[in-house]
């Protein structure tokens, strides 16, 4: 994941920024026990591993709320906490970290521009998903988007809503 930038240890600098201003990220469907283990496993995710190990560590539904309220126009309904929450949780989450630690190289190393790619196949990608590949985004700009966005899209439309797969890479 690291391409020699220092993006790994960036990363953990925003956890650790996040945390320190108790502004972490927790999506609303945890209860009080995952809620509680959600921010050690995703700096240790960040420090040593990667996505798929911290949505192993979620994958307990001892951590979840059983159900959650949704709002339709026919007034609100009980659902169920869908059997993948932990893995978008977990993707999600941590793919904004990995963004946010590539601005940082960026604007570390004076490029100052990210572009946009694909990080993870999608079998039916949004169109406006794939109009945003190749394009250069400020490093700057997306860090603060990311930063002030958690848990809802950002302003510059990366990475994309729940499993667009879009992500950045440093410029050559």
């Amino acid at each position: 994941m690291d391409d020699g930038s220092n993006v790994r240890s960036f990363m953990v600098d925003e956890v650790e920024f996040d945390l320190a201003g108790s502004d972490l990220y927790f999506g609303s469907l945890l209860n009080d026990r995952g809620r509680a283990e959600w921010p050690s496993a995703l700096e240790e995710a960040v420090r040593h591993y990667d996505a798929d190990w911290l949505a192993d560590r979620f994958a307990d539904r001892s951590l979840w709320v059983d159900s959650y309220v949704q709002q339709r126009k026919t007034g609100p309904v009980t659902m169920p906490v869908s059997r993948d929450a932990h893995t978008r949780l977990a993707i999600g989450e941590f793919g904004r970290f990995y963004i946010r630690g590539v601005c940082r190289a960026a604007v570390e190393a004076g490029s100052g521009t990210v572009r946009v790619t694909r990080l993870k196949a999608s079998a039916q990608p949004r169109p406006e998903s794939q109009l945003l590949i190749g394009t250069e985004v400020a490093a700057d700009a997306l860090l603060l988007d990311l930063r002030g966005n958690k848990g809802r899209d950002t302003y510059n439309g990366v990475p994309g809503g729940p499993n667009s797969g879009l992500g950045v890479e440093l410029m050559d």
